[in-house]
């Protein structure tokens, strides 16, 4: 097997590196049109939505989805909160 020592030495220069990686390639005036700061805020929430939708999955025992649009998020999104609503609700009446 041949060793790369190109690229793990391109490698090392990462390390300890939080790397958010983009195909943002709009320029306004000499620099980016999305500043550094929105592209990592933008990632941020993205991992927090995915950790919720994870958990309402689990939690309402549901298949895989696989949302590829934007109407397709809210619509999962609602049918989660909504089921999940749904089930507080009746396990609320139930109790009485």
């Amino acid at each position: 097997m041949k060793i790369k020592n190109d690229a793990i030495k391109a490698d090392k220069l990462l390390d300890g590196v939080c790397v958010f990686l983009t195909n943002h390639k709009e320029t306004l005036s000499g620099g980016f049109k999305v500043n550094p700061q929105t592209i990592i805020k933008a990632y941020r929430d993205k991992t927090k939505i995915e950790d919720v939708f994870k958990n309402v999955k689990s939690f309402l025992k549901i298949r895989p989805l696989f949302v590829n649009t934007e109407a397709h998020v809210k619509a999962v999104y609602t049918i989660c909160i909504l089921s999940y609503s749904l089930i507080g609700i009746l396990r609320t009446r139930e109790r009485r």
